[in-house]
């Protein structure tokens, strides 16, 4: 016989309450220790989650501001489309009334030199 005071059961179905934060009954989990495993998952598993949202969230964050705060690049000269040259009043008259058709092409293209050769 066993050595167990009386009304102790052996520790094969014995209840213990809590051992390492899970309950047993013997040495198997019971409803309640399986219940509280997977809470504890649920729960590391939200954990987990919202650290890597926090950390997503951040790193977008600074790498926005960092664009925000970058200087635009130099750009070279050939890289750069060529600025029109400011027209003169005269210029934008004469194509008015060429559009219009009050000039004629050679009128135009006579007059055109003429504004232009300066």
């Amino acid at each position: 016989m066993n050595n167990l005071p009386r009304g102790m059961a052996p520790p094969s179905t014995r209840t213990v309450p809590f051992q390492n934060g899970v309950i047993l009954i013997g040495r198997h989990l019971g409803a309640l220790g399986i219940l509280w495993t997977v809470l504890l998952i649920i729960l590391w598993a939200g954990v987990m989650t919202a650290l890597v949202l926090l950390i997503i969230r951040f790193l977008r964050s600074s790498r926005e501001t960092r664009i925000e705060q970058t200087p635009p690049a130099p750009t070279s000269a050939t890289n750069q489309p060529a600025e029109p040259a400011p027209r003169s009043e005269g210029l934008r008259i004469l194509d008015e009334r060429y559009a219009r058709g009050e000039l004629g092409q050679d009128e135009y293209v006579e007059r055109r030199k003429d504004l232009t050769s300066s």
